[in-house]
């Protein structure tokens, strides 16, 4: 015959358990709401590029509060999520459309700046995306030169996005846009598209 089960030892398995089962619920919630926020920044992401894709069908005047609104939201997303592609991506394409509707003044710089900067940002979070390539080739074929346009870094930047995405209609745009034939350079085997 065994003896009795000791108390203090059936009351600190149990314990345990409850310990365990709480360190699991915690893991849920927290899993359920990292998802939830991920969904939250990938749908102010989409909405933003729509905003941005939207503006082109649009006539100057009804752009801008689109593109602001398409920024808002592309802040909103970087603001949550700092390391996000296209959260930074969705800031270039609006406020890139939105600076190039603008008459150059005071305020022409501090927008062509922080341009500058998204699209740095993008590229170091991911330098063989093929969109923000173009953008930074785009960039600069269409800023003044006292502004720091380079058409032929600009060349580089969209012969770079149509060697990761030869069907690229942004890069193959600016480029006949400054004259230049895309040349026919094969994707670079080590290439890594990020979308």
């Amino acid at each position: 015959r065994r003896p009795p089960a000791c108390p203090r030892a059936s009351a600190d398995v149990e314990q345990r358990h409850r310990r365990r089962m709480v360190a699991t619920l915690a893991a849920l919630v927290v899993g359920t709401v990292a998802i939830a926020h991920a969904g939250e920044i990938e749908r102010r992401i989409d909405e933003s590029l729509a905003f941005c894709a939207a503006a082109d069908q649009l006539s100057p005047e009804q752009r801008v509060p689109v593109l602001a609104r398409g920024l808002a939201l592309a802040d909103d997303a970087v603001a949550l999520d700092e390391h996000s592609v296209r959260a930074h991506f969705a800031v270039v394409c609006n406020l890139g459309k939105a600076t190039s509707l603008g008459r150059v003044g005071f305020g022409t710089f501090g927008a062509v700046y922080r341009l500058r900067r998204e699209v740095e940002i993008t590229l170091t979070l991911a330098p063989n995306d093929p969109e923000a390539l173009a953008a930074k080739g785009a960039l600069l074929a269409r800023l003044p030169r006292w502004l720091g346009g380079d058409r032929i870094a600009a060349e580089h930047w969209l012969q770079r996005a149509l060697a990761v995405d030869p069907q690229n209609a942004t890069a193959r745009a600016y480029l006949d846009e400054i004259g230049s034939r895309p040349s026919c350079v094969a994707p670079a085997a080590d290439t890594v598209i990020t979308r």
